[in-house]
C-alpha cells in the first residue's frame, strides 16, 4: 500500500482528551487508528509485516451460519514470548532475549495472570473488536496432563514430545480486517505508569 493513500484514509479513533480521560484509573490503554482497506487483504498484510519475524499470527474468526466472520487478526513482534513445557513457564522478550523462569505447573497460570493483569478502560460502543491485544498462540494435546487425571493411575504419562506444551504469545499491538465495513483498525496498546505527568501522557500518545 503506499504511504500517501494511507496517509490520507487514516483516522486516528482516540483523541489526546479521551487519552487523558481514561489514563486516569487505567493503566493500559488502547490507541485506536482506522483506514480504508483499499487493495490490501489480510494475508497480504500478514506476508508483508510478518516476513522475517519468529513469532507471529493470523486469526480469522467465524459467525454462526455465516461463511466467514467480519474480523481477521494480525499480530507481529509480541512483546513476550511464554514457552511451556512440563517443568514450568520460560518466558523472553519479543527479540529472543531470556526473562525468567517460572517452574511447576502453575508456573504458566502465574506468569499470564501477571501479564494480563491490567485495569483497561471499557469498550465504547463499536471502539473496538473482540480481540484487541493479549495473548494468542496454541495449547498442546499435553496440556491436558497438567489441568486433569486422564488415567487414573500415577504410573502412566503421556508420550514426551519434543514439542512445547504451549506457546503463547503477549502482543500490544494488533491489526483488525473489519470486512463488514471495509476497514482496517490499527490498535496499539499504552502502558501508563504510576502518576504518569500531562505532559509525559502527551508523549505517549504522540
Amino acid at each position: 500500500m503506499k504511504s500517501g493513500a494511507a496517509q490520507r484514509t487514516q483516522q486516528r479513533i482516540t483523541s489526546l482528551e479521551d487519552f487523558r480521560s481514561m489514563a486516569r484509573g487505567h493503566d493500559l490503554i488502547p490507541l485506536i487508528a482506522r483506514m480504508d482497506m483499499q487493495e490490501l487483504t489480510p494475508l497480504s498484510l500478514y506476508r508483508k509485516l510478518g516476513k522475517g519475524s519468529h513469532h507471529s499470527f493470523l486469526l480469522e474468526s467465524g459467525d454462526r451460519g455465516t461463511a466467514g466472520g467480519r474480523y481477521s487478526f494480525i499480530g507481529i513482534e509480541p512483546e513476550k514470548v511464554f514457552r511451556v513445557t512440563p517443568e514450568g513457564c520460560e518466558v523472553r522478550d519479543g527479540d529472543g532475549n531470556y526473562v525468567g523462569f517460572h517452574p511447576s505447573r502453575a508456573g504458566a497460570r502465574k506468569v499470564l495472570g501477571d501479564y494480563l493483569a491490567c485495569r483497561r478502560p471499557k469498550s465504547r460502543g463499536d471502539d473496538l473488536p473482540p480481540f484487541a491485544g493479549g495473548v494468542a498462540g496454541y495449547f498442546g494435546y499435553g496440556m491436558t496432563e497438567d489441568w486433569e487425571d486422564l488415567f487414573h493411575d500415577c504410573t502412566r504419562k503421556l508420550r514426551p514430545s519434543a514439542l512445547p506444551r504451549a506457546l503463547l504469545m503477549g502482543f500490544a499491538t494488533v491489526a483488525a480486517f473489519d470486512h463488514k465495513i471495509g476497514q482496517l483498525l490499527l490498535i496499539h496498546n499504552i502502558r501508563i505508569p504510576e502518576c504518569a505527568s500531562r505532559e509525559a501522557l502527551d508523549i505517549l500518545y504522540r
